[in-house]
């Protein structure tokens, strides 16, 4: 179901693609079918072991697979169609909070962009440019590379960037007061270019921002083409995605939650603070409770 109609979104299309696909796999690997009436304890045991063993996927990939299972069998068995009874209450899962390690581009970190963008030229220039706007706007990378000119418009503190997000099919608004991005959104907005240009370029941009700190994150191998855990340089393990997460970071606990999560398209609160690895701030709450009551 899409937010504010009928029918599958783009990701989640491509995500069932992707599960019937492995589905075949599994089946071919096994010499034998997976089917809906079949899907007991082993079964999906098995499934999900030569998911982590031969296929070695991450943790979380497994986990919206099984989550692809649960779904499908719910809506099965809503259909009248026979559904093993263990299919309907499996327990989805993914990594931890503490398991998750999540690379924040600091208020410092984005002023030593700016400060890179005046030298740059060419595609670095450009990409540089996708950077601060992405920061500024905390837009998935489909949606934030999509922008152009006639959506940035004349707001009474700043300006306004209207957004209609592909994944959710909301219509958002992003206010924007920074100085210097307002300057590149209006007159130097920056040439088009496609996602994949464009995650294997930040890393280059934010090299040479300087963000070579050694920290702890997940890195794709190439031999085995898995993501594995170790301590790698902190430009090589940035995407788009790290952008709208900084964004959603850097405002968190200065600007009330719900605002935030009207730019960003969250509209449950928990998958917010999942996203942001953050408790709920109920302090902060309290604090603002307070301000209205003196107000």
């Amino acid at each position: 179901r899409v937010s504010g109609g009928l029918g599958l979104t783009k990701n989640t299309e491509r995500l069932y693609r992707r599960f019937a696909e492995l589905v075949e796999e599994y089946d071919a690997f096994t010499n034998q079918p997976m089917l809906l009436s079949g899907l007991h304890k082993r079964c999906v045991d098995g499934f999900v072991r030569w998911m982590f063993e031969v296929k070695r996927y991450a943790v979380n990939n497994v986990g919206s697979q099984v989550k692809c299972i649960k779904t499908i069998s719910r809506n099965a068995d809503a259909e009248g169609m026979k559904v093993h009874r263990y299919a309907l209450t499996l327990k989805t899962f993914s990594l931890s909070r503490r398991e998750r390690y999540m690379q924040i581009i600091s208020k410092e970190e984005i002023d030593d962009l700016k400060n890179l963008y005046t030298s740059l030229s060419g595609l670095d220039r450009t990409v540089c440019a996708w950077m601060l706007i992405g920061l500024y706007t905390g837009q998935r990378v489909g949606d934030l590379l999509a922008l152009k000119p006639e959506q940035i418009k004349q707001g009474k503190n700043g300006v306004l960037v209207n957004v209609h997000q592909q994944k959710t099919n909301l219509q958002v608004t992003i206010g924007i007061s920074d100085p210097f991005v307002i300057e590149i959104l209006e007159t130097s907005f920056p040439r088009q270019i496609n996602a994949v240009t464009f995650n294997r370029e930040l890393k280059i941009i934010a090299r040479l921002a300087g963000m070579t700190e050694v920290v702890t994150g997940r890195k794709v191998n190439p031999e085995t083409r898995r993501k594995e855990l170790g301590e790698y340089p902190k430009y090589s393990l940035l995407s788009a995605h790290d952008l709208r997460r900084s964004f959603a970071t850097n405002l968190y606990g200065k600007v009330p939650t719900p605002l935030i999560m009207k730019m960003t398209g969250h509209q449950k609160e928990g998958n917010f603070f999942l996203y942001i690895g953050e408790h709920p701030n109920k302090d902060h709450y309290a604090e603002e409770f307070l301000s209205v009551l003196g107000a």
